[in-house]
């Protein structure tokens, strides 16, 4: 395995958060963080063992490659496209149409997957960097700081200052 390799640097770091958090159960939230890292590397090795999407068979239905194309879109497009209108207009579909099949086959909704997506990376920026609450909003496309930190609180139970003492504590 090639040691340089950006997979390689986020396997090592994945590994390495997993291990403080398993030296630190006595936090409440330290399970439900392990569970989720745990996901994480796992579809981070799930990803570099799935084939291309361009090798998809013909066979296979319509939906699994909307929600793939989808997918790929989100994580190209994440901070800059809040809307679900955009990720559909970009498929050239409905938004109803994408919104149901994409939680037909995950059971999450287009805009639960936008706003986990966001919040992932703000956990993300949080974490590693010393990026003001204000800054880490702007970066993920959100021009209004305050909705960005009721989102994030909505979404996570803290607010990211608290995020931020609690994953560094």
């Amino acid at each position: 395995m090639d040691t340089q390799s950006p997979f390689y640097a986020r396997v090592v770091a994945l590994l390495s958060l997993l291990t403080d958090c398993q030296a630190d159960l006595a936090n409440a939230y330290s399970g439900r963080t392990l569970q989720t890292l745990f996901i994480t590397l796992l579809s981070l090795v799930a990803g570099q063992l799935t084939p291309d999407s361009a090798a998809v068979p013909a066979r296979e239905g319509r939906g699994p490659q909307i929600e793939r194309a989808f997918q790929q879109l989100l994580r190209q497009h994440y901070a800059q496209w809040k809307q679900p209108a955009q990720y559909a207009a970009a498929l050239n579909i409905t938004v109803a149409h994408l919104n149901d099949t994409v939680k037909a086959l995950t059971g999450t909704s287009v805009s639960a997957h936008l706003q986990q997506r966001a919040i992932l990376e703000a956990k993300r920026l949080l974490g590693f960097t010393d990026r003001s609450v204000k800054e880490i909003g702007y970066a993920l496309g959100y021009d209004e700081p305050v909705y960005f930190g009721k989102l994030f609180k909505k979404v996570t139970g803290l607010t990211p200052q608290q995020f931020r003492y609690q994953f560094r504590d």
